[in-house]
């Protein structure tokens, strides 16, 4: 489900797409700037920090206000092992 809703806000707001190196996107979509540590960001006062124990590309953003704002996925999981989740949840992670 991640980035299921992609196409219609790039299509609705003509939105430029970001993302991380190596992700998964939806079919039709171009990655119009990569997210990365250091690098550009999609606006000013804005930090990316990327998590290099997941399985897939994931990371979050911090805009330098109000004391920080973390901007992350609602989906962001940073497991690096399943022993303490259920058979379902890992039959999910692993399906391809």
């Amino acid at each position: 489900m991640h980035g299921v809703d992609d196409p219609f806000y790039v299509d609705r707001y003509q939105a430029k797409f970001w993302a991380m190196p190596g992700m998964r996107i939806q079919e039709g979509l171009t990655v119009d700037k990569e997210l990365r540590e250091g690098g550009e960001m999609p606006f000013g006062n804005c930090t990316f920090f990327e998590f290099k124990t997941v399985a897939r590309p994931e990371g979050i953003l911090r805009l330098d206000r109000e004391g920080g704002i973390m901007i992350a996925c609602d989906s962001l999981q940073n497991w690096l092992n399943l022993i303490n989740s259920s058979m379902k949840k890992q039959s999910l992670r692993w399906k391809k």
